[in-house]
This record gives C-alpha cells, structure tokens and sequence, in this order.
C-alpha cells in the first residue's frame, strides 16, 4: 500500500512540473520567452508562501483544521478557473 502511494507520487510530480512549463511555454509569443519566463520565476516566487501563510494564520487563530485546508483548496479552484479560460493554441 505505501509503495503503490509513492509510486503515485512519483508519477504525479514528474508529470507535473514538465507539463506545468510545457504549457507555459506553448502560450508564449515568439520572442518574449525570456522575459516571460523570467516573469513566471518571480510571480511563482512571491506567491508560492501566501498558501502555507493562510493555512498557518488560520491554525494559530485556533480556527478548525479542515477550514484550514478548505483555504488552500480555493487557491487550487483559481487555478482551474483561470486554465479552463486560457484559449486554446
């Protein structure tokens, strides 16, 4: 059972992380993939800690636990908004 659930994993992320700059690369204009790409680094960047930060201000608030989790669900939620609004290439 722990076995299958890290090959799971392991499939899971070496999907994503070559699919998420496939994708990202296939939206870019010709000729802007540098500064774009540069773009992606620092937005990844600056918002990567505003989940763990809800989730723990929420914690150390003394809310429940699975509100907690509910908040870090909404980011996911965003994501699959703002994908399913990208044209398609």
């Amino acid at each position: 059972s722990l076995l299958l659930n890290k090959v799971f994993w392991g499939i899971a992320l070496g999907w994503f992380y070559p699919t998420e700059n496939l994708f990202f690369s296939m939206c870019l204009p010709k000729g802007q993939e540098a500064e774009l790409s540069g773009f992606l680094v620092y937005c990844s960047t600056i918002i990567s800690w505003l989940p763990p930060l809800i989730f723990t201000l929420l914690n150390e608030a003394g809310i429940h636990m699975k509100y907690g989790l509910i908040s870090l669900t909404a980011f996911f939620f965003a994501a699959i908004i703002l994908l399913s609004m990208a044209a398609p290439w």
